[in-house]
């Protein structure tokens, strides 16, 4: 809907709200709350462990820790094994909170580091033209060190990121209600090798956002924000296979949104203004673009059960460093990518409609949308090939997206000791251009499910199914259709909340699966059984 201009003008999809608990927001029931969870898993050897501690020290101030490890090994479809698809990560957070009547303040810091294969990422070969001169009578010998070789060039990630977050909220008298502030400071780092202690690309990213913004609600039914965002960015990757020179990326936001109540009626607005200037360190070329986006929407409430809505905007969004500057070998996509400096605002005009229905134990629930773009950036493969890579370039031109969700569930019936429920989803969107299909774009998908409910334990069996993508870009290759089926069965004790046991059986058949929308589909399928 239009609020979702208050948090950036790029999302013309909507935005996700990810609530994480580092910063709590309330106090506890009897002075401490906490986690902790375990779990392996079959298809790579996987094995984590989580927990986390929310303490109350005295009467308004709350201390959260967390910590996380997970490790997997190389994960298998059938009797093949993916290789280096192996990972391992870890992290620790500290945050805490001052919730007083009128003044809630929250702070967190989180450490977090993971290594992780690319299955189907590869390093450059380098001739040796002395060593390929060689003749060595001794094939097993050479194919052993050729298999050496092939293993050493596997791309491997090393990943580090320090960040520290900061809200406050304050309530107030008078025509705003609350004034809102959310800050975060991120380090990041990722270390792209070609070898083992073979460094490919370093990738530093040091940036900040700020975003503040006052809020009103008056009696009568109508609610208003007025917001600022602030954002820096310090981007580099160092080495000799560096694809996007060094950048800084600032932008500067304005928003306002409006809703109000009429009955049963609710609409609301929004509009924004945003200054982002994108700047290549080195040889001092700073592109700036100025984006401005608008939305509208309403929804009535036909019946207590019956509700439609409805939602028409037209947002701009900045091309990236990444879109406009790269220019080089990205090794854990296996590609090599082009950036086009002469890139211009991407501009989206669309509309939104949405049907919910919810009655005796079932419900309904359709979207439908319809995107226009001018100018839509994305990566189009050329049919060249560069240092042993495709070359993808970064290029706009017109689209269209058109598409649907939509979701149903309904209580069957109930037996002497289960409830029996089921639900399903569909899922399709049709994009392309002018010139023809875009690439990557998710097949038509449907999800149906049985669950069955007691007070203490709850079953669950689904069936997902995605076709075969057939509606391809230019030298884009197919996905076939695939079925998975799983199972899940969750257990709870002590009090049917403190501890639950859970297990699942993920692709019971085995099933090769492609994703269409990755980069490594051919040579990366989904997990097996």
């Amino acid at each position: 809907g239009a609020g979702l201009l208050r948090f950036g003008g790029s999302g013309s999809g909507g935005v996700v709200n990810v609530i994480d608990g580092r910063m709590p927001d309330s106090l506890t029931d009897d002075g401490r709350d906490g986690a902790v969870r375990m779990g392996v898993s079959s298809v790579n050897a996987g094995r984590e462990v989580a927990g986390s501690l929310d303490q109350q020290l005295g009467d308004n101030f709350v201390l959260h820790l967390s910590g996380t490890g997970r490790a997997t090994e190389n994960y298998a479809v059938g009797d093949e094994t993916i290789e280096n698809s192996q990972s391992d990560s870890t992290s620790f957070t500290v945050g805490g909170s001052y919730i007083g009547e009128n003044l809630t303040i929250g702070g967190s810091y989180q450490d977090f580091e993971t290594g992780y294969g690319i299955p189907g990422g590869h390093g450059h070969g380098h001739e040796d033209e002395d060593h390929e001169d060689e003749d060595h009578e001794d094939e097993d010998h050479d194919e052993e060190e050729h298999g050496e070789e092939e293993e050493e060039e596997n791309v491997t990630i090393e990943l580090k990121q320090k960040r520290f977050d900061f809200n406050a909220s304050l309530n107030m008298d008078g025509y705003f209600d609350r004034i809102n502030v959310f800050a975060g400071l991120a380090d990041y780092q990722h270390i792209e090798f070609e070898g083992p202690g073979e460094v490919g690309t370093i990738f530093n990213n040091e940036g900040y956002e700020v975003r503040a913004e006052a809020v009103s609600n008056s009696g009568d039914g109508r609610g208003a924000a007025y917001g600022v965002q602030l954002t820096h960015r310090d981007f580099e990757a160092i080495g000799e296979e560096a694809f996007v020179p060094p950048t800084t990326t600032d932008s500067l936001g304005v928003y306002t949104f409006q809703e109000i109540e009429m009955g049963d009626i609710h609409l609301e607005g929004a509009a924004r203004y945003e200054r982002t200037d994108v700047e290549e360190t080195a040889a001092r070329n700073t592109r700036s673009f100025d984006a401005f986006s608008i939305s509208a929407g309403a929804d009535k409430h036909l019946s207590d059960a019956l509700r439609i809505g409805g939602t028409v905007f037209r947002t701009e969004r900045a091309p990236s460093s990444e879109e406009l500057f790269s220019n080089g070998p990205h090794l854990a996509t296996s590609q090599f990518e082009q950036g086009d400096a002469t890139l211009d605002v991407e501009t989206a005009t669309g509309v939104e409609a949405a049907l919910r229905h919810r009655e005796d134990g079932h419900f309904v629930t359709l979207n439908l949308f319809y995107t226009d773009y001018n100018d839509y950036i994305f990566e189009r493969e050329t049919g060249g090939e560069e240092d042993g890579l495709p070359i993808y370039q970064y290029t706009s031109e017109d689209a269209s997206f058109t598409g649907f969700e939509l979701q149903g569930g309904k209580d069957l019936f109930s037996t002497g000791r289960f409830d029996i429920s089921a639900d399903g989803l569909v899922e399709y969107v049709r994009a392309e251009t002018d010139g023809g299909n875009l690439p990557r774009i998710p097949p038509l998908s449907v999800l149906a499910g049985l669950d069955f409910d007691t007070a203490n334990q709850t079953y669950r069996a689904e069936v997902e199914y995605t076709a075969e993508a057939g509606d391809l870009a230019e030298f884009e290759e197919p996905t076939e259709s695939y079925t998975l089926v799983n199972i899940f069965a969750d257990w709870r004790f002590i009090d049917a909340q403190s501890v639950t046991l859970s297990a699942s059986v993920m692709n019971i058949f085995d099933e090769e699966a492609q994703q269409h929308t990755s980069f490594l589909k051919e040579s990366v399928p989904l997990p097996g059984r």
